[in-house]
């Protein structure tokens, strides 16, 4: 509670209302009216905005990213009764990826509320709004507790963006594999198009993947999630990384 005090009295919060364009995310995007306004306030300052040390969502990020974590793991658990172990490991990993949430939190346009320097360079952008996404989780645990945090997450942040039933089908592919290395390791994994071939039928697609912006695997197929498969394979045998 101290730092809160403290962050409060460096950012002037004791002075200043609520940001209504924060207050309007909160209410229409996620459903919620803050008992303890500050810490949202905080979520949404990136390390970027000011230098001072502490004025700024890394500590929420860090408690976000955990509950995060905790949360999909119940939340797939009983969504897949029978599955085993190491299935449902896949498919929280595709879920809670760096690039799954930041794309969550682009959709939900994040960014229109977050503090940062606008200076941060464009492809970096994603990662501010996917680690705000993930401060304003740590947040809403402090703030609610674990249930409502449980409900918020997967009636508002998740649901409305996850298939559920393509994650189902890709959890044991090596696409999923690399995603899951990219999350354990904090790297950012980055599939696309490099080139179609051909027409109709005939039609090939060339897909590279990127980890952390640096090509590191290609693949061809006849459609692109063949062509990711293929892809992440490379990568993965480059990262010498079993299959």
């Amino acid at each position: 509670m101290k730092i809160l005090k403290k962050l409060k009295k460096i950012i002037g919060l004791d002075k200043n209302k609520p940001n209504q364009k924060i207050n309007d995310f909160l209410a229409n995007v996620l459903d919620i009216k803050p008992k303890d306004y500050i810490l949202y306030e905080i979520a949404l300052i990136h390390s970027s905005y000011d230098p001072q040390i502490g004025n700024n969502n890394e500590r929420l990020e860090f408690l976000g990213d955990s509950i995060l974590q905790t949360i999909i793991s119940h939340i797939i658990f009983e969504l897949y009764p029978n599955k085993k172990e190491g299935e449902l490991t896949k498919i929280r990993s595709e879920i809670v990826s760096r690039k799954i949430i930041g794309k969550i939190a682009n959709n939900m346009n994040i960014s229109n509320i977050i503090k940062y320097n606008k200076s941060v360079q464009k492809d970096k952008l994603r990662y501010v709004e996917g680690n705000a996404l993930e401060a304003l989780i740590g947040a809403i645990f402090i703030d609610y507790g674990y249930q409502k945090c449980k409900n918020i997450i997967y009636n508002k942040i998740i649901t409305p963006y996850v298939n559920f039933g393509n994650l189902e089908f890709n959890y044991n592919s090596a696409k999923s594999k690399l995603l899951e290395w990219g999350q354990r390791n904090k790297k950012n994994v980055d599939f696309s198009v490099l080139s179609e071939i051909g027409q109709g039928h005939s039609k090939e697609f060339e897909i590279i993947v990127k980890v952390d912006n640096k090509k590191l695997g290609k693949g061809r197929g006849f459609n692109k999630r063949s062509a990711e498969q293929y892809a992440a394979s490379d990568a993965l045998e480059k990262l010498k990384i079993n299959k």
